[in-house]
C-alpha cells in the first residue's frame, strides 16, 4: 500500500462490499458488523465470482450489448440515490470518476479481452476456492453466511450490486459489470458460494 499510494492492493471488491454494508447500516436500522467479519462473508462471495470469471469466453464480449448496459450519469445518479439516500452525494462524486469515454471503455475491454489468457493464469496462480475459504472460516468459527451478519439474503445481494459504486477503484465487481456477468449472476453466485 506504502508502493502504490493507496490501500486498493489489500482493499479489493470484498472491503468494498464490507464499507457498503457499513455505509447502510444506520439507514436500515442494523448494527454494523465487525468489517473482517464482513470482509470474510464477501471474500466467499468474490472467491466464487472469480471462479464463475475463470469460465468467461473473451470472444462472446459484444461491445454493443456493452454500450447498451451503459447507464447515463443521470441513471448512474438516481440509481445510486434511490440506494445510498443521504449519503449518495459522495458515492456520486466518487463513482463519477470511474467514468470513461466510450472509446476508452471500449478499449480497456478490448485490452482485456486481448490479453485474457495471461490475466487468467493470474488469478488462477492466487484464487482459493470459495469452498476452501469457506471451510477455513468455519473451522475458526467465523461467519461464513449473510445470516450470521445479521443480513437478509436481499440485504446481501443488494449491497453487492451497488458495491462498486463508492470507490473510485477498479475491481471484479467492475469487469463483471462490464461484461455482463453482473448484476444478472449475483444471486447465482451467491447461492453457489453458500454465502446466503
Amino acid at each position: 500500500m506504502i508502493i502504490a499510494g493507496t490501500s486498493s492492493p489489500a482493499s479489493g471488491a470484498e472491503h468494498l462490499i464490507s464499507h457498503t454494508l457499513d455505509m447502510r447500516a444506520p439507514m436500515v436500522g442494523r448494527k454494523p458488523e465487525l468489517h473482517g467479519a464482513q470482509v470474510g462473508v464477501a471474500t466467499i462471495f468474490i472467491a466464487a465470482l472469480y471462479e464463475r470469471l475463470c469460465g468467461w469466453d473473451p470472444s462472446s464480449l459484444e461491445m454493443s450489448d456493452v454500450q447498451a448496459r451503459l447507464l447515463s450519469p443521470d441513471e448512474s445518479a438516481r440509481d445510486i440515490r434511490a440506494f445510498f439516500g443521504t449519503l449518495a452525494d459522495g458515492v456520486i462524486e466518487e463513482f463519477q470518476h470511474k467514468g470513461l469515454s466510450w472509446d476508452a471503455k471500449q478499449a480497456e475491454l478490448e485490452s482485456v479481452s486481448s490479453r485474457w489468457e495471461e490475466i487468467l493464469q493470474g488469478i488462477r496462480s492466487y484464487l482459493k476456492p470459495s469452498a476452501q475459504i469457506r471451510s477455513i472460516l468455519s473451522d475458526a468459527g467465523a461467519p461464513t453466511k449473510a445470516c450470521d451478519l445479521g443480513l437478509s439474503s436481499q440485504e446481501l445481494l443488494d449491497t453487492v450490486a451497488h458495491a462498486h459504486q463508492i470507490r473510485n477503484r477498479y475491481t471484479i465487481l467492475d469487469l463483471g459489470w462490464d461484461i455482463g456477468l453482473l448484476p444478472d449472476a449475483i444471486e447465482e453466485v451467491a447461492c453457489a458460494s453458500e454465502v446466503l
